[in-house]
């Protein structure tokens, strides 16, 4: 008999999180069906708990309430475990990976939730942890260093804290020296803005900065920018945010797109990368795909959202 597990992270969204409570007591309550809720008490329990239940070997679905983060910890823990399943209530600020699929709504449905299909994803693995979505170096990241200190504050939520972050970041100086290689040969040296690898396509709360990646296909999606000016940065971003930067910006010197397997990132200074929001610093990045190493529970009346064609392969 399948359990259900629901994870709670009541910091998330600024205590939204807490309001599933109610929802799924009335839908599971007196449906002979054996759930649990269970609180978060600090970074990191969500992985804890998963992996414990997980080891039973029962067939188990792991829900968590909460925002990019949580489900980074949920994935984390549930990793290895073949009768473990990963579903999300998107209750947190950003929610970027949800935006991989249709009917949003779906994902608050916990009716929906029960009866969904779990599908094969892909995870990248970065150094010793492991990525659901997407990591970012240079000045994403920077970004998202600065929006987590203004989500601190009342009302200052998903992209508007990103867009503060970036406003603040934009002041600041630019380009970070890197070394990106791939199992195939490339090679790139030099100052960079920023370069994201990515298994979803969005960042930030509303930006779609990888709009070709696929979360099942085997592959990550590199990008990188060399530093340029402010001014030819503020004419990007509209285009950053909607995903036509790569069409856009085609055949331009310093720009770079490539699918692969696995991708590294030196750095002579140590650096912070943003790891499904979660900051680390390095100096060496060794990142590698994890073939569908994971199940996803997608809520019943959803869908993957369909990528536009590759304009730009390298």
């Amino acid at each position: 008999m399948m359990k259900y597990y629901f994870i709670i992270n009541p910091e998330a969204g600024h205590g939204k999180a807490r309001y599933m409570i109610p929802q799924v007591q009335k839908v599971l309550e007196g449906r002979g069906i054996s759930y649990q809720i269970h609180m978060t008490r600090y970074p990191g329990d969500g992985e804890e708990f998963i992996r414990e239940k997980a080891q039973d070997g029962r067939q188990a679905r792991f829900y968590v309430c909460g925002g990019d983060g949580t489900l980074h910890e949920a994935f984390n823990g549930a990793y290895g475990y073949s009768n473990a399943a990963v579903g999300l209530i998107p209750t947190g600020t950003g929610n970027d990976f949800v935006k991989n699929f249709t009917e949003k709504s779906a994902f608050f449905n916990i009716e929906s939730q029960i009866n969904g299909t779990e599908i094969p994803i892909d995870l990248i693995r970065v150094n010793d942890k492991l990525a659901v979505n997407m990591i970012n170096i240079g000045f994403d990241c920077e970004v998202v260093v600065e929006a987590l200190k203004l989500k601190r504050y009342p009302f200052v939520r998903g992209s508007l804290a990103y867009w503060g972050g970036l406003c603040k970041r934009f002041c600041q100086p630019m380009g970070e020296e890197m070394e990106i290689c791939d199992e195939d040969g490339m090679r790139l040296s030099g100052d960079f803005l920023l370069c994201t690898i990515a298994n979803g396509s969005f960042c930030g709360g509303a930006f779609q900065s990888s709009p070709y990646a696929e979360i099942d296909d085997g592959l990550m999606d590199f990008g990188g920018i060399r530093t340029f000016s402010r001014m030819s940065l503020l004419k990007m971003l509209p285009s950053y945010q909607n995903g036509t930067y790569l069409e856009k910006m085609h055949g331009r010197k310093g720009l770079y797109f490539k699918q692969c397997k696995g991708l590294s990132v030196h750095t002579r200074e140590p650096l912070f990368a943003s790891i499904d929001g979660e900051i680390v610093s390095f100096t060496e990045l060794k990142m590698k795909v994890e073939k569908r190493a994971a199940r996803f529970v997608l809520p019943q009346g959803t869908n993957k959202k369909q990528k536009p064609q590759i304009i730009n392969r390298e």
